[in-house]
């Protein structure tokens, strides 16, 4: 892992394609226990990390240091599983390629995040959505991790729901449209 201390982190892009030095802010959220600027780092990493669909270099070599802190701090809020499995579904996708010497250690600390997902407390349906999806995601199945993010939508909730209870009968229009 990068440590935070690297000159190299002011070289590397963000979610917006310029450069961002996340140490600036990682250094910031290993050093607070306020829960209130906890929520505001978090947040603001998430911005400059994800921008539309678009990471970079930065995104890639912060989330290890991320997963770390929080697991030190048992941060167990769904920020971070969150951009975890953002980052990863984007990483596969026209985003940059992480450097070859990062990779291997990259791919090992991003597991991390099932550490952090925390077992033991009361699940809303936000962290059940985050949690599942950066477990998906940290274990190479990105096409599952984004649609679980997706669930979340209302819309395809309801038609998931009649897509099921009414799947007999449109496997067999599929059927007879197929002959």
């Amino acid at each position: 892992m990068l440590d935070l201390e690297d000159k190299k982190w002011v070289s590397f892009q963000g979610g917006y394609g310029v450069k961002y030095d996340a140490s600036i802010l990682l250094k910031k959220l290993e050093l607070t226990d306020d829960k209130e600027e906890i929520k505001q780092i978090l947040n603001e990493l998430f911005q400059e990390l994800y921008h539309q669909h678009n990471v970079g270099l930065a995104s890639y070599l912060a989330l290890p240091h991320l997963i770390r802190i929080g697991i030190e701090k048992h941060i167990d809020c769904y920020e971070i599983p969150l951009l975890v499995a953002s980052v990863e579904i984007q990483r596969k996708s026209d985003n940059p390629e992480i450097l070859k010497e990062y990779k291997e250690e990259y791919e090992r600390e991003i597991k991390g995040v099932i550490e952090l997902i925390n077992l033991n407390q009361d699940w809303d349906r936000n962290y059940t959505f985050c949690a599942t999806a950066a477990i998906a995601a940290v274990n190479g199945q990105t096409d599952l991790a984004e649609i679980i993010l997706q669930m979340d939508n209302e819309d395809l909730v309801e038609k998931f729901e009649f897509l099921l209870a009414n799947y007999d009968e449109l496997e067999r229009i599929i059927n007879d449209r197929q002959k």
